[in-house]
């Protein structure tokens, strides 16, 4: 088990890390309306708390805090490109 600081200490970093992913993916691809712009934040950050120790393990990054930010960065501008792709694929192959 995690000491409870070490575990506050390391969702501090993964929201910090998601926090920048967001920031980034919404600068490259600005949104249109409000609605998009808090729905987009939220998913983005979500996104990059949550995968991101995946994304480190399956990249092979050791577990410092260098790549805890990097791969929460990675994973929270990715997850919004990657969502819109799988929506996209779903819809060509929804029936009509």
């Amino acid at each position: 088990m995690m000491d409870p600081s070490t575990l506050v200490t390391l969702v501090a970093i993964k929201i910090c890390g998601a926090t920048a992913g967001a920031i980034l993916a919404l600068i490259y691809l600005q949104p249109k309306t409000m609605a998009e712009f808090v729905t987009r934040s939220a998913f983005s950050v979500i996104s990059g708390v949550v995968f991101s120790e995946g994304a480190r393990e399956w990249l092979k990054w050791p577990a410092t805090t260098n790549y805890e930010i990097a791969s929460a960065t990675l994973t929270a501008l990715l997850s919004w490109f990657v969502m819109s792709a799988i929506v996209k694929m779903i819809e060509t192959w929804k029936p009509k």
